[in-house]
């Protein structure tokens, strides 16, 4: 073992665990911070061509189906798999699956 390997051993010792009691504290912390929440339906690629010579109107044909699971991401993280419901006449999510 080098000398920063060595080093880097020593630092990783010094840190905390990350277990239950880190996140609940963290958790504690910043419960009332707001986090903006996005459902993703599907993706698509596109050329840059293609996406300049959008028009209004136009359909985008997905890969995907419309009862296929979605992907609920918060602060740039899929944390959910839903499905997709109707919420007296607004669209909502059912969550399906918490991811860890």
């Amino acid at each position: 073992m080098n000398e920063n390997e060595e080093e880097l051993t020593a630092l990783d010792m010094e840190r905390e665990p990350e277990g239950d009691e880190t996140r609940k504290e963290a958790l504690e912390l910043s419960a009332d911070m707001p986090v903006q929440v996005v459902v993703v339906m599907g993706r698509k690629g596109l050329t840059i061509k293609d996406l300049l010579d959008l028009q209004s109107g136009q359909v985008v044909e997905m890969d995907c189906a419309p009862t296929d699971p979605v992907e609920i991401v918060a602060a740039g993280k899929v944390i959910a798999k839903g499905e997709l419901v109707d919420v007296d006449g607004k669209l909502g999510v059912r969550i399906l699956q918490l991811l860890k």
